[in-house]
């Protein structure tokens, strides 16, 4: 599981492009297709870890229930038609006509060649039951996606969802609805063009092109100011611009952060909001100085740390 994350969208890249994943969002999976470091997922880490311990047992389960054999685990799959989706899967579910073999990797091989239907295994706690119904496809949207896109990756029409609640085990065969595929095809190929143009952006040596690189992905994150740090930090990993007068164009900003650091109510959030745009405004500049103190964005280890320094506290 090795291959470079930059260079594809994953299976689950189409719930946080469509907006019904509860995990992530669209800025997320731009972020990620970049490379910039996003934050932790909301899920409990637990949830994961429990998940991943969880896998082995949900595949014996399958196996047993259906009497199906699943190879390929955690195989990569790329698509020749849309090279820029791609997909790990839980596993294929082996035709009854190909031989079983411990020996064979089953990976490096067309899927439809050696699989009836595709396998995802998935853990969920016994309250959240209720998102998980009697019909067919009645699971959670997020999962419906992932399936519709690993479907689309592989050329299967069948991915079987194996869900294990508490000691409930149940089998949802997900059909391939190519309408829902369309839609998850355009997501996809509008957000890939607009990666590789901030890609070219972020790369420019000329400032502008940065700072309108980190613009747009603002807007993407829209409030998520954990997201906007990292981006910013991203783009602008060190000063190259040691010290300057703030900008007039920046002094209402200015003021207003020295005013917001001064408040000691001031919420956490507002005052993370005001330091984003600062360092966004700020770019390759080290420090600005103005009417009651300095704001400086300086070089720390390998990132970069922010503070605000009112007059009382700085020295030139």
């Amino acid at each position: 599981m090795s291959e470079d994350r930059t260079t594809y969208l994953g299976s689950h890249s189409a719930s946080g492009l469509l907006g019904v994943s509860p995990w992530s969002g669209r800025h997320d999976v731009y972020m990620e297709a970049l490379g910039i470091q996003s934050k932790p997922p909301k899920k409990e880490e637990f949830q994961f870890w429990f998940g991943k311990r969880m896998e082995p047992v949900i595949k014996d389960c399958y196996e047993r229930t259906t009497g199906k054999k699943l190879v390929a685990e955690q195989a990569f799959f790329r698509s020749s038609e849309y090279p820029f989706m791609a997909c790990h899967v839980d596993g294929l579910v082996l035709r009854d006509d190909v031989p079983y073999s411990t020996n064979h990797p089953y990976q490096d091989v067309d899927p439809k060649q050696i699989a009836e239907r595709g396998y995802e295994a998935k853990t969920a706690h016994p309250m959240y039951a209720r998102e998980w119904g009697d019909a067919d496809d009645a699971v959670p949207q997020s999962y419906y996606l992932q399936c519709q896109h690993n479907m689309i990756i592989t050329g299967l029409r069948v991915w079987d969802l194996a869900v294990s609640i508490g000691t409930f085990f149940k089998i949802y065969p997900i059909q391939y609805d190519e309408v829902v595929a369309a839609f998850i095809i355009e997501a996809a190929k509008k957000a890939w063009a607009e990666i590789q143009e901030l890609r070219k952006l972020i790369a420019s040596e000329d400032p502008t092109d940065k700072r309108i690189a980190s613009e747009r992905l603002f807007q993407i994150a829209q409030k998520d100011e954990e997201a906007k740090k990292q981006i910013v930090t991203a783009i602008w990993p060190r000063p190259t611009l040691h010290e300057e007068p703030v900008p007039e164009q920046h002094y209402g900003l200015f003021v207003q952060m020295m005013e917001t650091n001064q408040n000691l109510k001031a919420e956490e959030g507002n005052w993370e909001e005001l330091a984003n745009k600062l360092r966004l405004a700020m770019g390759e500049w080290e420090r600005w100085t103005g009417p009651g103190g300095v704001v400086e964005w300086r070089a720390w280890g390998q990132s970069r740390r922010f503070l605000v320094k009112p007059d009382a506290e700085h020295k030139a």
